[in-house]
């Protein structure tokens, strides 16, 4: 009887040729990913969150977008090629804002009614020294009471915040819209003395309040002027 060994032509993969093969397979996933990224922008959802008011002293019955750039609200870095992407909103500024104030504080009868005029908003990222970066929001807000056809100022809000620092803070950018939301809440809360507002004059249209801001062009002599 004659016996035959089994034998194999092919030889058994080694420790280092399976190390090789997974580093493959992960580069080559990271360079489709660069290349073919998922997700194209950044979308800020509001309806999760919540607004903190207290005792109800106005309503928001109204949003005004003056800003010079309407098209989006900052731009975000994504994936890990940290590619610049615009941050959006799931619509235009105004109704989505709208929205959220009277899903979160419905107008009540009797209440003051106020326009919320946002003259600013930005949300950007920033990378320090330490290569570490920082989620940030900046917003003007302006308040007006609607006093038949004609309102009235009821002062400002600038609000400038940053979240977070690490490799990742796109994240951050939907609580930094939410805090800044709820800042305009705060003022018109606690800023105001509503015992007051009878006597401001009524000296601004709707017309006034919806004209865009510009940017100011500075000349040779006013930057040197400082």
């Amino acid at each position: 009887r004659i016996a035959f060994r089994a034998s194999s032509t092919y030889p058994i993969p080694t420790h280092f040729s399976l190390v090789m093969k997974k580093l493959t397979q992960t580069f080559l996933f990271l360079f489709l990913a660069l290349q073919f990224p998922a997700q194209a922008q950044k979308v800020i959802e509001l309806n999760k969150s919540r607004l903190d008011v207290g005792k109800r002293r106005f309503n928001i019955v109204q949003v005004v977008d003056a800003r010079y750039d309407t098209t989006r609200l900052g731009i975000a870095r994504l994936g890990l090629g940290n590619r610049k992407e615009p941050i959006i909103l799931s619509g235009s500024l105004e109704p989505v804002l709208y929205q959220y104030f009277t899903s979160k504080i419905p107008a009540e009868s009797g209440l003051p009614d106020v326009l919320l005029r946002v003259s600013r908003l930005g949300l950007w990222e920033e990378i320090n020294v330490g290569g570490f970066e920082g989620a940030r929001v900046a917003v003007d807000f302006e308040f007006f009471l609607r006093k038949g056809e004609q309102y009235a100022s009821l002062g400002d809000r600038k609000f400038r915040f940053t979240e977070g620092l690490g490799t990742n803070v796109t994240k951050y950018h939907d609580d930094n819209l939410r805090a800044a939301l709820q800042s305009a809440v705060d003022y018109l809360q606690d800023s105001v003395d509503w015992k007051k507002t009878d006597a401001l004059p009524a000296d601004m249209t709707l017309e006034q309040i919806s004209q865009r801001i510009t940017p100011r062009i500075l000349t040779e002599g006013q930057l040197t002027a400082g």
